[in-house]
């Protein structure tokens, strides 16, 4: 479909048109009817064609805001500014690290490569070409396929078979060969520390880089997470020794030591649960990936905070659920003043924009 939306002049430009804000509008009386948006074409008075990707349901009164980017980054990719900010801020943000010194073996001369090249290239155009190509490789395949899915899969599966339904923690958290060489070597590699977002931030060096609001963002939230979690696992498990009586906890968490991580006690990984601040941390860790983490590189289709009524009767309980909605509202309104003064604002972990789950 195409719609008119008057400016006040033809002459007069609109400028570099970063964001678009799309509402589905929420007045309407007629039954609720999800659209699938695809993609929205704005040409401006100047006959500036502008693309804006989103290929996401929308619902009666729900807002999203797409960025224009596609122009963009064909703009600016060369600019090292630019190329630098896709690896704290775009959607592979976990495979970045510090670099205290280079190494002994680093140095590469424009000269040693230039019989290689094409007469336009240059060694530093190729050097961006491969990383970046590297960089889209690991994301697919490891920070998005098998650090989430795969593994949220083998929570989902232990779930299913040790917990039932009325169980707390069931109601909390429901919701090629190259290729698998990859998969094995990169989930050889998964610790504990690298799942934890405030332990793999320290870990790899990134607490004090600048203008990296994934961090910023990602800590805030994992902050709000935890404390919601905290609450009710303290209201289900008032003591240490009711969490090492719980029999379907033990072998929920059992199971996920031994089937999705394999029995590798390096990973960290604990095969049972010692007190309540094992428990509250690991379930954070669950919630956080399969909602803010999976946001950050994907999205899903339920609210972040949002529980069915029937779920939690506990008047305690909903208590919690509301003030964690709140404080998602408030970090929310926070991103979106920050985010309003950026050129390029950072929207993933916008509590706004994060689903509960990573079904699709």
């Amino acid at each position: 479909r195409s719609y008119a939306v008057q400016t006040p002049a033809a002459t007069v430009s609109l400028g570099d048109l970063l964001l678009l804000r799309l509402e589905k509008d929420p007045f309407l009386l007629l039954p609720e009817d999800q659209w699938f948006c695809t993609t929205i074409v704005v040409t401006t008075p100047q006959d500036q064609v502008v693309l804006f990707p989103c290929h996401r349901w929308i619902s009666r009164g729900q807002q999203v805001e797409l960025r224009g980017g596609p122009d963009y980054c064909v703009e600016h990719w060369k600019d090292d500014a630019f190329y630098g900010s896709q690896f704290l801020n775009g959607v592979n943000p976990n495979i970045i690290q510090r670099c205290s010194q280079l190494p002994p073996n680093f140095p590469v001369s424009e000269d040693m490569v230039k019989p290689f090249l094409q007469p336009d290239s240059s060694l530093q155009t190729e050097m961006k070409m491969y990383i970046k190509n590297a960089d889209t490789v690991h994301f697919h395949n490891v920070s998005h396929l098998l650090n989430i899915h795969f593994l949220v899969e083998g929570f989902a599966l232990a779930t299913l078979r040790n917990l039932p339904l009325i169980h707390p923690l069931y109601k909390s958290t429901i919701g090629i060969v190259g290729s698998m060489e990859l998969f094995a070597r990169s989930h050889a590699a998964t610790t504990y520390e690298s799942l934890c977002l405030p332990e793999s931030i320290a870990a790899r060096g990134l607490r004090s880089v600048p203008n990296f609001y994934y961090r910023e963002d990602g800590v805030k939230l994992w902050t709000i997470i935890h404390s919601f979690v905290k609450g009710m696992v303290e209201s289900y498990y008032p003591s240490d020794e009711d969490v090492i009586r719980d029999s379907e906890l033990q072998a929920w968490i059992a199971e996920i030591f031994t089937n999705t991580f394999l029995e590798k006690a390096s990973s960290g990984i604990p095969r049972e649960f010692r007190d309540v601040d094992d428990l509250t941390k690991f379930v954070t860790m669950v919630m956080f990936r399969t909602s803010g983490h999976h946001a950050a590189v994907h999205h899903g289709q339920v609210p972040l905070g949002q529980y069915p009524s029937e779920h939690f009767g506990e008047a305690s309980s909903k208590q919690m659920i509301k003030v964690f909605q709140g404080e998602l509202s408030y970090l929310s309104e926070e991103i979106t003043k920050r985010n309003s003064e950026l050129v390029l604002p950072y929207l993933y972990l916008n509590p706004a924009q994060i689903e509960n789950s990573v079904a699709q």
